[in-house]
C-alpha cells in the first residue's frame, strides 16, 4: 500500500534545493473556448448597442406630437420599444463579454463569479420569457392593437410613420391592428370624412396595389363600404396583430429550435465558466499551500 505523504513530509520536500514547484495548470481547452465565446459576445453587444442608439435617434422622427407639442406617448413607446431592447441587450452583451474576457485572461475570480451568476439569471429569464408570453398573450395582443390604432390615428401626421405602416401592411399582408376596420380611427379614412378616402384604407392594404408597375393609391377607396365578402376580394381584411401571431405559429418549430440551441450554448458557457473557476481556485490553492509549507513563494522555473 503506497505511503500517504504527511504535512511535515511535504514541507521537507518543498524545502529541498532540487525541488521544482509544479502547480496545477489551467487547461487551454477550457480557457480558450470560453474566451472566444466571451469575445464574440462583447463584439455582438457593441454592434447591438450601436444599432440600438442609432434606432432610438431615428425613432424620434416617427413620434408625432400633439397640439400641445408633446410626443404621442403610445407612438413613442411603440417606436422606442425595439430600440430600447437593442440598447439593453447591447449593454448586457458588452458587460458580460468584458467580464468573461478579462476574468479569463487575468484569472479574476470576482469577475468570473459575476459573469457566472449573471449568465445563470439570463438563462432562467430566457426560459421564463416564452412561458410568460404565452400566459399573457391576451394582454400583449390588446397592447399591440392599441399601439397600432394610435399609429393609424397619426398615419398622415408623419411621412416616416406612414412609410413604416405601409411597409408592415404590405409585407405581412394585413390591414389595421385587430382588422381593417381600425382605419375608422383615422380622420382621412373615417366614414364621416368628406374626402375621397372616406370609408377606405391605404393602398398597402390592397391585394393588388400596382398598375403597370406604378402604385395605385386609389385601390383602397371605399373598401369599408363593401360587405366583408366583397372586401376580401380587394383588400387584406385580417389585422396585423393576428398576422404576427400566425407567423409565429407557422414558424414555431424554428423559434423553439433556435431558442433551445441558444439555451444549450449558454449552458455550455456556464459549464466552461464553472470549470475555469474550479481550476483557477486549484492553482491558487497550490501556491497558498506552498507558501504555508515553505514561508515563501516559488521562484520562476527554479527550485524553492
Amino acid at each position: 500500500m503506497p505511503s500517504i505523504e504527511t504535512t511535515n513530509d511535504r514541507r521537507r520536500r518543498h524545502r529541498k534545493k532540487w525541488y521544482k514547484f509544479e502547480p496545477t495548470e489551467i487547461s487551454a481547452w477550457i480557457r480558450v473556448p470560453f474566451f472566444i465565446v466571451c469575445l464574440l459576445t462583447w463584439l455582438v453587444g457593441c454592434i447591438s448597442l450601436g444599432v440600438g442608439i442609432w434606432a432610438e435617434v431615428q425613432s424620434a422622427r416617427l413620434r408625432p406630437t400633439t397640439a400641445a407639442g408633446k410626443a404621442n406617448s403610445q407612438i413613442a413607446n411603440w417606436t422606442s420599444g425595439p430600440a430600447i431592447i437593442l440598447i439593453v441587450m447591447g449593454l448586457m452583451g458588452f458587460i458580460m463579454g468584458f467580464l468573461g474576457c478579462v476574468g479569463a485572461l487575468r484569472e479574476n475570480l470576482c469577475m468570473l463569479y459575476t459573469f457566472l451568476v449573471s449568465a445563470a439569471i439570463i438563462l432562467i429569464l430566457q426560459i421564463a420569457a416564452p412561458i410568460l408570453a404565452y400566459v399573457l398573450s391576451q394582454e400583449a395582443t390588446k397592447l399591440a392593437n392599441s399601439a397600432m390604432r394610435s399609429s393609424i390615428t397619426d398615419y398622415r401626421s408623419n411621412a416616416d410613420l406612414e412609410q413604416l405602416i405601409n411597409f408592415i401592411q404590405t409585407n405581412l399582408k394585413c390591414c389595421g391592428g385587430a382588422d381593417y376596420n381600425d382605419w375608422q380611427y383615422n380622420v382621412y379614412f373615417n366614414c364621416s370624412s368628406p374626402g375621397p378616402e372616406s370609408c377606405g384604407v391605404p393602398y398597402s392594404c390592397c391585394i393588388n396595389y400596382t398598375i403597370s408597375g406604378s402604385i395605385n393609391t386609389h385601390c383602397g377607396y371605399g373598401a369599408r363600404r363593401l360587405t366583408p365578402i366583397q372586401a376580401r376580394l380587394r383588400i387584406f381584411t385580417n389585422g396585423c396583430t393576428n398576422s404576427i401571431k400566425a407567423f409565429i405559429r407557422n414558424n414555431l418549430y424554428w423559434f423553439v429550435g433556435i431558442g433551445f440551441g441558444l439555451c444549450l450554448l449558454q449552458l455550455a458557457v456556464l459549464i466552461l465558466c464553472g470549470k475555469l473557476i474550479q481550476e483557477i481556485k486549484a492553482v491558487k490553492a497550490d501556491y497558498e499551500q506552498y507558501y504555508i509549507d515553505t514561508g515563501g513563494w516559488p521562484a520562476e522555473n527554479t527550485g524553492a
